[in-house]
């Protein structure tokens, strides 16, 4: 099925510019159709493949703190 960019948009929450800039960088195959400028189609799948390589995975913990058994102080 094939999308525009205002459903494109939608879809994502996002601008429709976001995603012009997303089709001028190269980042989402998209067709364009008609004569000049013409209207610009997004395929659903390619849509959904740019959403699966786009996906990241939660941050790994910078570091754990081990703490080990206080000593009692004498005074």
């Amino acid at each position: 099925m094939y999308l525009t960019v205002r459903e494109v948009a939608k879809r994502l929450q996002v601008s429709a510019s976001c995603v012009y800039q997303l089709i001028d960088m190269g980042k989402l195959p998209h067709f364009r159709i008609g004569v000049g400028r013409g209207v610009i189609r997004i395929l659903e799948e390619d849509l959904n493949a740019y959403l699966s390589a786009s996906r990241q995975a939660p941050p790994a913990p910078a570091f754990t703190v081990r703490r080990g058994k206080l000593k009692s102080m004498k005074f």
